[in-house]
């Protein structure tokens, strides 16, 4: 039994309170066992597969005291690792609950599931789960380090030589499955070659300071002029981190071109005077020049720009950002929208756009293709040929999700967590060929 989990994205915590209750790995590993014990299923194997984005070095707000050079898309890498090594004492201090019960769920395993199968009177090879660890681009640095490798092996039971990059993606033949990412396909989160080169998995992409000087900037930056505001000001303590958590939730709007409406909505929402909606736009345009700024963004700019065509990757940030900064959130909102809008419909699925030729390049025995990354799960059948299915498959996320809804003018959110199982031949229903299932379970609260 081969389980593909992905964009967990452990943090620090100082960009939001986002982190995955223990809980949420208490019912997985139940569920495995359960599936693993179930009365025609004969599984002798299981290996569990964290597939990018666990955890997340670019969601913190620990970038902003640490000069540029010394940042993810930097150069001077020796500073780099020292931060990013106390990023990661400090992600594994946030999580520890969910990183001690993994650990323990991993240790326990084998007994647990023994105890199930003798309760079923059934008897079974022993059954010891493998973790094994993909990076993806919000973790893209532990490919850079063998001191942040060895730290990451201490923190989760994986079987890796800290001095070798891990694998970026993987063919298991028993099970006609092969697995990535995905980011390679995302040219806003990839800056390599299509050869996929070790060199190319080191490469800063824009991706990189987007998510940190924008996404999380804005949030701290709304923080920032709330904490100025004079003490008699209307709004309490508590009224205050309401609305930078809310803020913070801009961190888990997919997909990311819908940021700018959900921002629309969330300031109107926010904004109960002039003088907050004048504040709100202040935190967006520090956050928009800061990001312009910048000299990594400036050299991609340059590298990448073709003046303005909509199908280029840099024009498409750059035009946004142009009409960001010169007119203000309300009065350029629609215009922004409309500029999204086309943007959006002019915008392929890369990932899904590549599967069929990435599938085909892991050779004939490959049935299956596995991503994450873009928090969407899908099952799309690829092709059908001489009897032979083929399919991408996406893990999601176990992150919350806000949606745009239907109607177009608001934004619906849920918790979510899914994985995918795949089988080899006889471990589901004995004799059944290689297959998969997926799980995607959504909670809403009201």
């Amino acid at each position: 039994m081969l389980v593909f989990v992905s964009d967990l994205h452990f943090t620090d915590g100082t960009a939001g309170e986002h982190n995955i209750p223990s809980r949420a790995f208490s019912y997985f590993f139940e569920h495995l066992r359960a599936i693993a014990a179930k009365e025609h299923n004969l599984v002798e194997e299981l290996t569990i597969v964290l597939l990018g984005d666990t955890f997340d070095f670019l969601r913190t707000e620990y970038w902003f005291d640490v000069p540029e050079d010394e940042s993810p898309w930097g150069t001077n890498f020796s500073a780099m690792e020292v931060h990013a090594a106390r990023i990661l004492q400090r992600i594994a201090l946030a999580n520890r609950p969910s990183l001690d019960l993994i650990r323990r769920e991993l240790e326990n395993f084998p007994a647990k599931f023994r105890t199930l199968l003798r309760s079923r009177n059934r008897r079974q090879p022993r059954l010891v789960p493998k973790l094994l660890y993909f990076p993806g681009n919000h973790d893209r640095l532990l490919q850079l380090s063998p001191l942040l490798r060895r730290q990451l092996c201490e923190l989760l039971p994986l079987k890796h030589d800290h001095h070798k990059p891990f694998p970026a993606g993987q063919f298991w033949p028993a099970y006609q499955v092969a697995a990535r990412h995905g980011h390679e396909y995302d040219p806003y989160n990839f800056e390599g070659t299509p050869t996929f080169t070790e060199a190319d998995y080191h490469r800063a992409p824009i991706g990189d300071p987007l998510t940190t000087e924008l996404i999380v900037r804005l949030p701290f930056e709304v923080r920032r002029r709330l904490q100025a505001l004079p003490p008699d000001y209307p709004l309490s303590d508590q009224e205050k981190k309401g609305i930078v958590a809310s803020f913070q939730e801009i961190d888990n709007v997919r997909p990311l071109a819908h940021v700018i409406p959900w921002l629309r909505l969330k300031i109107d929402q926010e904004a109960a005077s002039p003088r907050l909606r004048t504040l709100f736009e202040a935190a967006v345009d520090a956050a928009i020049r800061k990001f312009q700024s910048l000299k990594f963004v400036k050299r991609w700019y340059h590298d990448h720009c073709r003046g303005f065509f909509p199908g280029y990757p840099a024009d498409r940030v750059g035009a946004v950002m142009f009409l960001a900064d010169k007119l203000p959130v309300f009065s350029a909102g629609k215009l922004l929208e409309l500029a999204v809008h086309l943007y959006d419909r002019l915008q392929p699925d890369h990932l899904l756009a590549a599967a069929p030729r990435d599938l085909a390049g892991w050779g004939d025995q490959c049935r299956y293709l596995v991503y994450g990354h873009t928090h969407l799960p899908l099952v799309v059948p690829l092709s059908r040929t001489a009897g032979v299915e083929r399919y991408y498959l996406n893990t999601g996320t176990w992150r919350t999700r806000h949606l745009k809804t239907r109607q177009g003018d608001a934004f619906a959110s849920f918790k979510t967590m899914t994985y995918v199982i795949f089988y080899q031949e006889g471990e589901r229903s004995r004799g059944q060929a290689a297959s998969f299932e997926t799980w995607h379970a959504a909670l809403k609260t009201l």
